[in-house]
Order: structure tokens, then C-alpha cells, then sequence
């Protein structure tokens, strides 16, 4: 009987280390553990204008807000008892939530449920659902980049989005992140400081079976400089011809140049953005910093 106790007990730990060649599930993918909960101001505003149920602020666990102010707890879920709400806090102000964690293998995928109540209200602008997924390596050089949008819609719907890998390199962590779009300062609907709602539930990471194995790449080396920076960005190459391509969070091409080393940011806010680099050949890597 303890020969078999064991051999299950074996087996059964054999089993789990093979669970993320399937599928990798985020901690806490049903948002179901939370650090703190509490009642929001305008408790009576959102359960009688967006029929919400039950809305409680706070932070779920493995996650961190920007501020904290713009996110709900809901039991209106699509998967086990509660659900994530990011919305504004008054009418000018998106929240976005980050997840961080540490990856063995490069996911081809993430998914999950959501749904977009927006208010129609508003000047017939209906602001989407914003994602961004980033991948590093242990250098911290940005390996993978994909941003995504989800629409306006009344009920939760499934989302799948294949990730968009640059350089095939081992990777060793993962930064998801979802956000509300702004409407610019003001809502014109009938709950002029709550203007839309973005929920989530199960957001999980997948890695097909067939992916074939990462193998370490050498890249060139290139390096920016000062970063953080307020003023400019140098950048360091060897390289004589290349191409110069700066983005920032949300995807948008901001500036593209050619064999320029240098780059102003006076005109740009504080925020993180990607320089992406390509020579004759085509794309040589990404980096990361960031304007203060």
C-alpha cells in the first residue's frame, strides 16, 4: 500500500512540472483573492447607473494599479465569484493595472473574458479596452511586444491574442497590463465622473505544445544612454547605417530616422517608450527607457 502511496505521489508531481508546456495560467487568473476591499464614494452611482452588483474597490493580489482608484471588485464574473473592473475615477482620470511574473517559456498567446460598457452618451465616442503584453530576457531587453485593443460590447466575450515575438531569445519575465482609454477631460453621460467600464476575468497565458525550443541569440550590442533621461537619448551601435523607429506604450509610431544617434524628447511626457532598431539586413533589437 505505501509502494503505491508513493508511486502516485511520484506521478502526480511528474504530472505538474509538465503543466506549463500547456498552458501557463496567471496567479490569481480568476481574481478571486484581492488585498483589500472597500467601498467606493459613489457606491449608490454605480450600482443604479451601470447596474453594477455588488462593486467594492481595491487591488487584487499579483497585481499592481496605478492608482488604485479607478479598480473594482465585482461578483458580475464570468468564471468563480468575483470579477476586475478598471474605470475612471471621476472624469478624467484611466486607471491601468499591471501583472508581473517570472517565465520559463515564451507564451504564443493570451486570453481571456471581458466586456466594455461605455457611455453612449458621450459625444458617440466609444473609447476601446487597452492591453500590452512585454516580454524581457535577463538582460531586461525587450524580447517581445504586443499591444491590443477590446471593443465596446454588453457582454463577456472571449479575446485571444497571439503574441508578437522580435527576437527568438530566452525569456525571463513577463509584464501584462490592461488600461481604459481615455475620453479626454470630461463625460457628458448621465454619470458625468464614471465613464466607462472595462471587465476581466480569466486571463491566461498559453504555450503550445508544438513551439519549437528557444535557443539563446546573440544580438548586437546596443545600448542607450542616459535612461532614465529628461532631455535626450544616445544611441550606442555598431552600426554605420540604421534605422531609427521610437514608440511609445500604446504602440503608436512616435518618430523614425535614419543613421541619427540621437534623439529629443522635450516634446514627449514622462512615460516609458521602445526604440526599435534595423540595419540593411532588417531588425537588429528593441530597448526600453524612460522620460522623466
Amino acid at each position: 500500500m505505501m509502494k503505491k502511496t508513493t508511486r502516485a505521489i511520484v506521478l502526480f508531481i511528474f504530472c505538474l512540472g509538465f503543466l506549463p508546456l500547456f498552458v501557463s495560467a496567471q496567479n490569481n487568473n480568476g481574481f478571486e483573492q484581492w488585498d483589500m476591499v472597500f467601498t467606493p464614494a459613489y457606491l449608490d452611482e454605480l450600482m443604479d447607473i451601470w447596474n453594477i452588483p455588488s462593486p467594492l474597490g481595491g487591488v487584487p493580489q499579483e497585481w499592481q494599479a496605478e492608482s488604485g482608484s479607478g479598480v473594482l471588485q465585482t461578483t458580475d464574473a464570468y468564471a468563480g465569484d468575483y470579477a476586475l473592473i478598471l474605470h475612471h475615477f471621476y472624469h478624467y482620470v484611466p486607471e491601468k493595472i499591471e501583472h508581473r511574473q517570472a517565465i520559463q517559456n515564451l507564451p504564443n498567446y493570451i486570453s481571456g473574458y471581458y466586456k466594455y460598457v461605455a457611455d453612449a452618451n458621450n459625444d458617440g465616442k466609444y473609447p476601446v479596452g487597452l492591453g500590452q503584453v512585454v516580454i524581457v530576457n535577463a538582460q531586461q531587453d525587450t524580447i517581445s511586444l504586443t499591444n491590443f485593443e477590446l471593443d465596446t460590447i454588453a457582454n463577456y466575450t472571449y479575446f485571444e491574442i497571439e503574441l508578437n515575438h522580435l527576437v527568438n531569445d530566452v525569456p525571463d519575465s513577463i509584464i501584462i497590463e490592461f488600461r481604459n482609454a481615455g475620453y479626454g477631460y470630461a463625460c457628458t453621460g448621465p454619470a458625468v465622473y464614471v465613464c466607462n467600464f472595462l471587465y476581466l476575468d480569466d486571463i491566461q497565458l498559453s504555450v503550445e505544445t508544438s513551439t519549437p525550443a528557444i535557443t539563446e541569440r546573440l544580438t548586437p550590442s546596443i545600448n542607450l544612454f542616459p535612461n532614465p533621461s529628461e532631455d535626450y537619448i544616445l544611441i550606442d551601435l555598431e552600426e554605420d547605417e540604421f534605422r531609427i523607429e521610437l514608440y511609445g506604450m500604446d504602440g503608436r509610431l512616435l518618430l523614425s530616422t535614419q543613421n541619427s544617434r540621437y534623439i529629443d524628447l522635450n516634446d514627449l511626457p514622462a512615460s516609458t517608450y521602445f526604440v526599435k532598431i534595423f540595419n540593411k539586413e532588417g531588425f537588429l533589437g528593441v530597448k526600453r527607457f524612460l522620460k522623466q
